[in-house]
């Protein structure tokens, strides 16, 4: 837990100073980077070759399109391929593809960079300097304290598993602890995101649910295929596909809502 911890602290600061950068070119770099450690990754996860070379060019076109399309076009475009990548995930996984499981996994990753590009220039935020960082932070703080809380409270007092084929750790108490935390944090936080409480509320609902989807979407994947982790670069969570997994999922619809309520349609 103490590992966990210690890179939670570390990783924190660089992706809130990376927001606040005065251009978007230091959050664009980071998403670059964290698709070329994703993509190694899903070559190890489906034992394909070329999967870290397919990731930085997926997000590159990933990029083009939220500086180029519509808001609403672009959030369109990353829900679809959120949806399509996690069910061509499953399938793939069931039914022992690993090129279609490789290109699955790059569709679901390159979604959720596209929303958080996406939330980075939110109408009314974006074109203001110093401002456009704080909406995208509503994709993080709600998982983060959700993430935390289940930790904890499953830890401390889980003694009844969620899925104990697939993730034995993981108890109903954990989850609710979760659920909790993420709704009471996306509340909290509501008026940094310049939305009503009920909104930073709902927006915490979202990823109370979506982020142990998520979850438990890659950890089938891992154990169909026998690992544990899909990596070691971060320690005390695995690999970054450990790490993002609730991310990957809830990105796109959070990113949604907050376009949604900030009137960007």
């Amino acid at each position: 837990m103490r590992a966990r911890l210690i890179t939670a602290f570390i990783a924190m600061p660089l992706v809130i100073l990376a927001l606040n950068a005065p251009t978007v070119i230091p959050l664009a770099l980071m998403c670059l980077m964290a698709s070329l450690l994703a993509g190694r990754e899903l070559a190890k996860l489906f034992r394909t070759e070329g999967a870290s070379v397919m990731a930085p060019v997926g997000i590159a076109i990933v990029a083009a399109l939220a500086f180029w399309m519509p808001q609403a076009s672009a959030l369109a475009v990353a829900c679809a391929a959120a949806a399509v990548g996690g069910g061509a995930l499953i399938y793939a996984v069931a039914n022992r593809k690993p090129w279609l499981g490789t290109w699955a996994g790059i569709l679901w990753i390159g979604a959720a960079f596209l929303a958080t590009l996406v939330a980075h220039r939110i109408p009314g935020q974006g074109d203001v300097l110093g401002w456009s960082w704080r909406p995208v932070l509503a994709l993080f703080f709600p998982l983060w304290a959700g993430d935390s809380a289940a930790l904890f409270f499953g830890k401390r007092y889980g003694k009844r598993p969620v899925w104990p084929e697939l993730s034995p750790n993981k108890t109903w108490e954990g989850f609710f602890a979760q659920f909790i935390a993420s709704v009471v944090v996306g509340a909290a936080f509501a008026p940094l995101w310049t939305l009503s409480y009920w909104q930073g509320a709902l927006i915490g609902l979202v990823a109370g649910l979506l982020g142990p989807t998520g979850d438990f979407l890659q950890s089938y994947a891992k154990r169909s295929v026998g690992l544990k982790d899909t990596g070691d670069l971060l320690p005390g969570h695995g690999g970054l596909l450990d790490r993002l997994d609730s991310f990957f999922l809830t990105a796109p619809v959070v990113a949604l809502l907050l376009v949604l309520f900030r009137g960007g349609f």
